[in-house]
Parts: C-alpha cells; sequence; structure tokens
C-alpha cells in the first residue's frame, strides 16, 4: 500500500505549522514542512519532533519557479506523487492601512501567483481520489489591507477554476482558517495555530469525495463566497478594533 504524502506550504510558523502537526497527529504517513528559510524550516521540524511528531522538510518557495519544480520533482521521484496539497503560504501587507506598490505586487505574487505556480507543477502529481485545499487566510472589511482582500477574492475565484480544470478524482476547496493568533497578525486573534490546523485537517482527511470547489470556514461551515448577503458584519468590525488594538500596542 502507498503511504499517504502531504505537502504544506509555508509551514514553519502561524497556521501551516498547526496544519502540519494536526496532519501528523491525524497519523498521515508522510507530511512535508516547507519554508523559504531552510535554517527556519529546519528548527520547526525539530519543534515538532521534540512533540513527537516527525514531518519531513524541504526548502520551497512558491514565488520561484525553479524551487517549485525542483521541490516536485523530488516528489515524483521519492514518492511517485502528491496525495494532499495544502497551498497555506501567504503574505499580509506589512502596514494594515496603508498599502504601497512594492507590498501589494509581493502580496499577489505569494498569495495568487504562488498557487498558479503550484498548480503548474504539482497538479500533473496529484494522484487521484485526493484532496488538494487551497488555504484562504483572513479576509477584512472597509480600507485595510486591501492588496491581501484582493489576492484573496481571487483565490476563491480560482479554487472554483482549478476544479473544472483538474476533474479526476481530486477535490480542491478553500477555506478561511479564521482569525489566528501568528506572527502575521501580530499575535492577535481569537485562536491558536493548533486549534487553526483542525479543519484543514478535516476537509483534507474527512470529508466527502463529491465536495469539490467549495469555500468553508473555520467552524466547517460551507458558505458561498460570492453571497453578499451573508451577515459577517458583527465579525468583521470586531476583527478591526483587535487590529486597532494591535497596532497601538
Amino acid at each position: 500500500m502507498v503511504s499517504k504524502v502531504a505537502v504544506v506550504t509555508g509551514s514553519n510558523q502561524g497556521i501551516g505549522f498547526g496544519i502540519v502537526k494536526e496532519l501528523c497527529r491525524r497519523n498521515v504517513e508522510i507530511v512535508y514542512l516547507t519554508s523559504r528559510d531552510e535554517e527556519r524550516g529546519r528548527k520547526a521540524v525539530k519543534s515538532l519532533e521534540n512533540s513527537g511528531f516527525y514531518p519531513k522538510f524541504h526548502q520551497l518557495d512558491v514565488t520561484d519557479e525553479t524551487s517549485v519544480e525542483v521541490f516536485a520533482d523530488f516528489i515524483k521521484e521519492k514518492h511517485g506523487g502528491v496525495d494532499i496539497l495544502i497551498n497555506n503560504a501567504g503574505f499580509l501587507d506589512p502596514d494594515f492601512y496603508k498599502t504601497t506598490y512594492e507590498d501589494a505586487k509581493k502580496v499577489i505574487d505569494v498569495n495568487f501567483y504562488g498557487i498558479v505556480l503550484m498548480q503548474k507543477y504539482f497538479f500533473p502529481i496529484l494522484r487521484d481520489s485526493v484532496e488538494d485545499g487551497t488555504l484562504k487566510e483572513e479576509d477584512f472589511i472597509e480600507n485595510s489591507v486591501i492588496a491581501y482582500r484582493v489576492s484573496k477574492v481571487a483565490v476563491s475565484a480560482l479554487t472554483r477554476v482549478q476544479q473544472k480544470q483538474v476533474g479526476r478524482g481530486i477535490s480542491i476547496n478553500h477555506l478561511n482558517p479564521g482569525f489566528v493568533r501568528t506572527n502575521m497578525t501580530r499575535g492577535g486573534g481569537d485562536m491558536t495555530v493548533d486549534e487553526a490546523g483542525l479543519t484543514p485537517a478535516y476537509l483534507a482527511l474527512d470529508i466527502d469525495q463529491s465536495v469539490k470547489g467549495k469555500y468553508f470556514w473555520f467552524d466547517k461551515t460551507e458558505v458561498d463566497w460570492a453571497d453578499f448577503t451573508l451577515n459577517i458584519v458583527d465579525t468583521f468590525e470586531a476583527f478591526e478594533k483587535a487590529l486597532d488594538e494591535v497596532k497601538n500596542n
């Protein structure tokens, strides 16, 4: 029997780290923790090993085509393919309220084009009857983190396009993991990274294969990402207040 192989991008810290930990806890045989920075990635693996979890490490920069191609070739040669692909790598505007052109370009490069680049090299080696989790980070309202919001809307649309393109026995779904306490949110948030890893693992391991091209919230609720009638203003007003508190600290 072929061992199940999982890849989580941008997973040396934050939500990705929590996802790797949860997949290991759920006994996925081979889980790859990836990071642009090799030293930080190996340090993260060591931290998990000290907790009794044993992921593997591979360097990966989702904005570098050579890096993505090398990793895909490695996975194909070593394992024959991948069963779970979780596109977690993300970048948030350094200034929550003022976005420069340079920052906006980096956000789109990582959050959107990074997923497109992963599609180019990893979709051909995705095994049938598997899950590809394209992760969507926090959404925002009003005028904060504009480029980040745009990049995540693009990823929402991309999820549906990818599902139609790939067909076969592969499920591609999209997740908003909630407001999680990470370096990206500068310590603000209502959830720990361990809690944030639960729903991605659920989508990768537990949902029925008929669920394809859908958008989920952190509590496993399926919603229509384009439904503007959703009453989420109170949630995001609380989020904006939390952002202000983080910014002022």
